[in-house]
């Protein structure tokens, strides 16, 4: 009898051994599932500010509208500059005109 007990104790405690691996492999799959549960949720909180974020960007239809009126903001500054630069050579003219006629006028004294 004696030589079957400790033939089961061997049995018995590769059970025990072999029960407290199946915990420790179950503690660290449920670890390992925390672990990936929380670095999964980090990365949805990621793409949903990256899917946000994006809703702020200008389009491109936006930016060819805007791009269009600043050239024509352009287009239309540089016409009033022009516009004020023959105002400019009228106005000389018509001084010019004045001071000639003033020393026409001057030598005939």
């Amino acid at each position: 009898m004696m030589s079957e007990r400790s033939d089961n104790e061997p049995l018995a405690e590769k059970v025990v051994r072999l029960e407290e691996r199946l915990r420790a492999a179950q503690e660290a799959l449920n670890l390992s599932r925390e672990i990936m549960d929380r670095r999964l949720e980090g990365m949805n909180e990621f793409r949903e500010q990256l899917k946000e974020q994006a809703t702020q960007f200008i389009t491109r239809a936006e930016h060819s509208f805007v791009m269009k009126e600043i050239n024509d903001l352009k287009e239309s500054r540089a016409e009033l500059r022009g516009k004020a630069s023959q105002a400019s050579v009228a106005l000389t003219y018509v001084l010019t005109v004045i001071a000639i006629l003033l020393g026409i006028v001057n030598m005939l004294k």
